[in-house]
């Protein structure tokens, strides 16, 4: 505890030093805090990336936490620097066994799963059926009737303009007063055929 104290000033104090982190990551580690551990190996792979006793640090930090991909990355990282280490070997021979049977194992989860998710489609496409789309009727041709107009008083306004004019005729006499006459008898004559012409488009 002693020691860990005093590497962690000293790596505070000396943050760019690979080594200090190494000795301070391999003290984390003697005392089980292996998550902190693996954070500082990492960091120490990074200021002394051609060292290879940081990367089997981190290696031997991730396999006791069971994250076997990362520390197979770390080993076989470590023996590009450092070849021939049997320890290494023998746990890069291992761990390539676990993570090949990991992958297995993903991969038979992840057809199981794509089955399942079809069986499960098949079974609601027979539940529920696509909906036929409804044809759209034809609208049809609607005959009508034709309509027949009926009058109270058919032509009744020409009927007495008729008389009037005839009238005039007769006498031979045509002066302004028998033709305001005529002219205010025809106005009025005629607004009454319109009024009943309205009235039997209306009905």
């Amino acid at each position: 505890m002693k020691k860990k104290e005093a590497l962690a000033r000293l790596a505070k104090q000396c943050e760019d030093d690979p080594e200090v982190t190494y000795q301070y990551a391999y003290t984390l580690e003697r005392l089980r805090k292996y998550r902190e551990a693996a954070r500082v190996y990492e960091k120490a792979t990074k200021l002394g990336p051609e060292n290879s006793k940081y990367y089997f640090g981190l290696g031997d930090v991730c396999r006791v936490m069971g994250k076997y991909k990362e520390a197979l990355a770390a080993y076989e990282k470590g023996l590009e620097h450092s070849p021939g280490d049997r320890r290494v070997e023998r746990y890069v021979a291992e761990l390539r066994e676990k993570v090949k049977k990991i992958e297995e194992q993903e991969l038979a989860k992840k057809k199981i799963a794509q089955e399942e998710e079809k069986k499960r489609k098949e079974a609601m496409a027979k539940v529920r059926p696509k909906p036929t789309p409804t044809p759209i009727p034809t609208p049809k041709k609607i005959e009508r009737p034709s309509i027949t107009l009926t009058f109270e008083r058919p032509y009744s306004g020409r009927i007495s303009l008729a008389g009037v004019m005839k009238r005039i005729i007769e006498t031979k006499k045509i002066d302004t007063r028998m033709g305001r006459r005529a002219l205010t008898e025809f106005s009025r004559r005629k607004a009454t055929d319109e009024k009943i012409f309205s009235k039997s488009q209306i009905e």
